[in-house]
């Protein structure tokens, strides 16, 4: 058996339930761990069992996702409860309908900014922000062509693409790449 340094910290753990904590003593060095095909490093924390208890290590969430451990389908509800979750309730997000603040607050922040909007709106699509930390370079050695696939999309997703790609073909925003671009 390998003796796994630590080292002294002092302290309490507060564990998963009621009034559940214990004494920390302290902290391992990194360990690499194996498991399921996965390896990583991580610390554990020390701490002192009850001598009731019947585990000799508790998992937490900090590690189940490294070892590709999720909780999943777990008990939301018991029999002996009366509360029972309706699942007709539709409470799925609505995508851009989050507002923050109140009607009024939004009215003001929306009149603040209209004039940079419009500002924003009058720069032509084929403009050229030249502000240098905008421009990426990417560095290729001369005359060597750098082609990557693309990853497929969804057949159910190309009419939504062709229609973006038709719209800003329409209105400038892309134009057609020469035939000859090898």
């Amino acid at each position: 058996m390998q003796l796994v340094k630590f080292y002294h910290k002092t302290g309490l753990i507060n564990l998963a339930g009621k009034d559940n904590v214990v004494k920390r003593i302290g902290i391992t060095e990194s360990l690499e761990l194996k498991y399921n095909g996965k390896t990583f490093h991580h610390s554990f924390e020390i701490m002192d069992f009850n001598e009731d208890d019947k585990s000799n290590v508790i998992l937490g969430l900090d590690i189940l996702s490294h070892l590709g451990i999720a909780l999943t389908r777990v008990a939301h509800n018991w029999d002996d409860n009366e509360v029972i979750f309706d699942y007709s309730i539709d409470d799925t997000v609505k995508p851009n309908n989050s507002p923050a603040g109140t009607e009024s607050e939004r009215t003001q922040f929306i009149e603040k900014i209209q004039p940079l909007l419009a500002e924003n709106m009058n720069i032509p699509k084929d403009a050229f922000y030249t502000v240098s930390e905008s421009i990426i370079h990417l560095p290729t050695e001369k005359g060597k062509i750098v082609n990557h696939k693309q990853y497929l999309i969804a057949y159910k997703l190309k009419p939504v693409l062709d229609e973006t790609i038709n719209k800003w073909l329409n209105n400038g925003t892309i134009t057609k790449a020469p035939v000859n671009m090898a």
